[in-house]
């Protein structure tokens, strides 16, 4: 017999408890109120091993967690080595110090383990998240989810003979519990890893996925619980280094890790300055813990690596990450990689398949290639400015930093084209993007069909000029203001095509035949006239009643003219999840939005947050090959946190 228990910090709430046979078939699954109950449990079956959910000690050098004691930890990190170990494979985890929220849970299980041990059972602390990682692979969904309860209790019932009894009887602590007796009953069989360091309770694991060809392949669940094939992100397995700042660069990273990518964002020790947008345009954009909405809209699905770069030794690092990187992205100022001994030619050396992604204001070439850019520059360059307001207005920029939005997922569809190229072809190379170039694109047709009629007025070469509303040439394709306040958006641009039903569809038939506006011509002379009229028409009426008479009265093209705060409740951003909603651990359920494609077989996902400052950097040393030593001497010697 097995005995896994996910136990509770106080007796006050019940705690799992599973048993497994000696085949690791299901004998039992159960919730037991105090520490008397479950030592009556193990003496009752006398399992050979009790696998106990909590730290069972404390770091080398502590003898408690108290803060007024003087005890403190020989090592120079926080917690114990097996859990840094973890988290160096990814696996979050609570570590162990003085100041650990789960303090009371590891003195009530490490008492609870002395009285197991007086029996003669031997006791092993165990980590069921590592379990299912181990196990299951990443991404995991999120267990307290209905999704994550189907995926993990169906792994389970191909993992341990007689679950399939408990099918829907099981929340999300029993599973727990029978992650924790599968890891006593692997161990028993010599199955799993000891993490940690001789001098502290190790912390015991599945072996790793390289000793389980067999091990289960993860699924997914659709809304009803009925279960697909797991689906990986379209770029998983690529490795991506993130050298960049503000948005234009981070976008196109942050929609790379949206698409699987294994993203590692580079820093500086005080950090990318995004971290220190608290207010944008005069707004507080604070948000609590310390974070900003401007740097969580633009730096999920990455890992945090903080360096000085003024170091070699930092140089050193981000080189030993591009050796097997896929994907470098920078949006520095011209030279300023080269001079560290991180430009396209010096990288190509170390990885000559390496697609190197560069981002600037103005493109690598001519008089202002080295000069700096942020999103407004890039909107005057671009004659963006222009491209808004009324005719014969002061320039007006886009809001919502556009151009650096438009740079970013420009960049990125300019790196997943050099990808594709080297499968093809086989090369890697140099990607630039400007925000000259991508905000000109932004107006590809504008640009295109003005430079095609160049001897024309600059309103007209510039077709996204707009003339007043009171003075569209074409008044079905004009927005006007409803009787509740609401705008709606006509936009019927073949409008002879649609001028006998709409005017019928507004009780305005008399104007069918009327020779002011019989056709588009005649429309566009009298224009003022027929605005006045269907501004005074649309004024008796809400939004939704104009909706539904032009739905029901032909095909016409309109839409509402929303606010962003309105996106989050519209029926189709929720019908096809262009918002999607995020558990913060700060925040708690946020909405952000989502990545704009889907894919029927390669779906997107957000599985990180934002990243706080070098958040990851002791994980991405140790996959690098750093020990913890080496670690230690880098932060005595200021190249990391």
């Amino acid at each position: 017999m097995f005995l896994g228990i996910d136990l509770t910090t106080k007796e006050q709430k019940p705690t799992a408890c599973a048993i497994l046979d000696e085949h690791g078939g299901l004998v039992s699954v159960t919730k037991l109120s105090t520490d008397d109950d479950m030592v009556a449990l193990a003496e009752a079956h006398s399992p050979p091993i009790i696998a106990i959910d909590s730290p069972l000690g404390f770091p080398e050098g502590m003898d408690c967690l108290e803060e007024d004691h003087d005890c403190q930890s020989i090592h120079s990190f926080k917690g114990r080595v097996g859990e840094r170990q973890l988290i160096a494979e990814g696996i979050g985890l609570y570590v162990t110090t003085k100041r650990s929220i789960i303090k009371p849970m590891i003195y009530r299980a490490i008492e609870l383990a002395k009285r197991f041990e007086v029996l003669g059972f031997q006791v092993i602390e165990v980590y069921p998240f590592a379990a299912k990682v181990r196990l299951l692979g990443k991404p995991l969904p999120k267990k307290t989810t209905r999704e994550g309860h189907n995926f993990l209790s169906e792994r389970l019932e191909g993992m341990i003979p007689g679950l399939k009894a408990y099918d829907g009887k099981l929340d999300h602590d029993h599973v727990d519990a029978l992650f924790a007796a599968y890891t006593a009953w692997l161990h028993h069989h010599g199955r799993t890893d000891s993490m940690g360091s001789v001098n502290e309770v190790p912390i015991v694991v599945p072996g790793k996925p390289t000793q389980w060809p067999s091990a289960p392949i993860p699924e997914e669940y659709d809304s009803d619980g009925a279960s697909r094939n797991y689906k990986p992100g379209a770029l998983q397995g690529i490795k991506v280094v993130d050298w960049t700042i503000w948005q234009f660069g981070p976008v196109a990273a942050t929609m790379m890790g949206d698409l699987g990518a294994d993203v590692v964002k580079i820093e500086s020790l005080d950090g990318d300055p995004g971290r220190a947008v608290f207010a944008a345009g005069g707004v507080d954009r604070s948000l609590p813990a310390g974070r900003n909405a401007y740097f969580e809209a633009n730096h999920r699905n990455k890992r945090s690596v903080a360096l000085d770069l003024k170091k070699p030794e930092g140089i050193e690092i981000v080189r030993k990450l591009v050796e097997d990187a896929d994907v470098f992205i920078q949006n520095f100022r011209q030279g300023v990689a080269e001079r560290l001994g991180l430009g396209y030619n010096d990288l190509k050396k170390l990885n000559p398949k390496l697609i190197y992604a560069s981002g600037s204001g103005y493109g690598p070439l001519g008089p202002d290639s080295g000069e700096p850019a942020l999103d407004s520059a890039a909107q005057a360059r671009s004659g963006l400015m222009f491209a808004t307001g009324p005719d014969g207005a002061e320039p007006y920029p886009v809001q919502g930093v556009i151009g650096d939005q438009i740079g970013g997922i420009t960049l990125a569809w300019g790196i997943l084209a050099a990808l594709v190229a080297r499968n093809i072809h086989g090369v890697g190379q140099r990607v630039d993007i400007s925000h000259l170039s991508s905000s000109m694109w932004l107006q590809g047709l504008a640009v295109s069909m003005g430079s095609l009629t160049r001897d024309k007025p600059n309103s007209e070469i510039n077709l996204s000029s707009n003339p007043p509303r009171d003075n569209a040439y074409n008044p079905l394709a004009n927005h006007y203001k409803c009787g509740d306040g609401r705008w709606i958006m006509l936009a019927n641009f073949q409008a002879d095509r649609y001028w006998v039903s709409f005017t019928q569809a507004l009780g305005l038939e008399d104007l069918v035949d009327d020779p002011r506006f019989h056709d588009t011509p005649a429309r566009g002379e009298n224009r003022r006239e027929l605005i006045q009229i269907l501004d005074d028409t649309f004024a008796q009426k809400t939004y939704n009643r104009w909706a539904k008479i032009l739905n029901a009265s032909g095909d016409f093209i309109f839409s509402p003219v929303q606010r962003l705060q309105e996106l989050a409740d519209d029926p189709q951003v929720i019908a096809n999840g262009y918002m999607a909603e995020v558990e913060h651990p700060d925040l708690g359920p946020v909405k952000l939005a989502d990545h704009p494609i889907r894919y029927s077989e390669t779906p997107n996902r957000i599985i990180r947050v934002a990243p706080e400052l070098g958040q990851h950097t002791e994980e991405v040393l140790l996959t690098l090959g750093y020990t913890w030593d080496d670690i230690t001497g880098l932060q005595d010697l200021g190249v990391i946190l």
